[in-house]
C-alpha cells in the first residue's frame, strides 16, 4: 500500500502481515476491496490487492475490476522505535496495477489496461502526542498515469507523450 509503514507487527527479526476486506455500498454503487501484505524484517513489504467496482444499477454492465501487486522498502527511520528522532520513517515503493476487463476503460479512451505507480512516503508517529493520543502523519508523493486509481485504465488523457507523440505532432 502507498504509505511508509511496513505491514504486520513483526520486529526486525520477524515476518509479519495483514489481510483486509472492505465493502463500500451506496444506493447506486458498490466497491469491494480485499488484499494481503507481508512485511519482512520491518524492511520490505510485498502485497496483493483486488478491487471490484459495480455501478450496474446506474449503467447496465458497468463492472470494473483491478488487481494490484506491490513492493515497498524502508529506506531509513522507524516510526515506532525512533521516537527521539525528528526524522520520519521513509519508504519507496512500486505498485503494478492491471485491469481484468478493459471493455469500459477502452470505451472511455484508456490506452492501456495496466500501469505502474512509483511512490515515496514519509510517516511520523507521536506516541501520546495530541492530548495524550497517538498521532500518525503520512505524506506520499506518487507518479502514475492511472485514470481513477487505475479502475478506468491507464493513459488516454489527451496529452501526447514519448515517440508516438512526436510522430503525431509532425504530421
Amino acid at each position: 500500500m502507498s504509505w511508509a509503514l511496513i505491514a504486520g507487527y513483526g520486529t526486525r527479526d520477524q515476518v509479519g502481515g495483514s489481510i483486509f476486506a472492505t465493502r463500500v455500498r451506496t444506493d447506486d454503487f458498490t466497491l469491494d476491496a480485499a488484499g494481503i501484505a507481508v512485511g519482512i524484517r520491518v524492511r520490505v513489504e510485498v502485497s496483493f490487492a483486488k478491487q471490484r467496482f459495480d455501478a450496474g444499477s446506474v449503467v447496465p454492465g458497468l463492472k470494473l475490476q483491478m488487481e494490484t501487486v506491490g513492493m515497498k522498502a524502508r529506506v531509513f527511520g522507524d516510526a515506532v522505535y525512533d521516537q527521539d528522532s525528528a526524522w520520519p520513517q521513509v519508504s519507496v515503493g512500486v505498485l503494478h496495477k492491471r485491469n481484468t476487463d478493459m471493455a469500459i476503460p477502452t470505451a472511455l479512451g484508456a490506452r492501456s489496461g495496466s500501469g505502474t505507480d512509483l511512490h515515496v512516503s514519509a510517516a511520523k508517529l507521536w506516541l501520546a502526542g495530541l492530548q495524550g493520543r497517538n498521532v500518525l502523519a503520512n505524506l506520499t508523493v506518487r507518479s502514475t498515469n492511472a485514470n481513477q486509481f487505475g479502475l478506468l485504465g491507464f493513459g488516454g488523457d489527451g496529452k501526447a507523450r514519448g515517440a508516438s507523440s512526436r510522430k503525431r505532432r509532425s504530421r
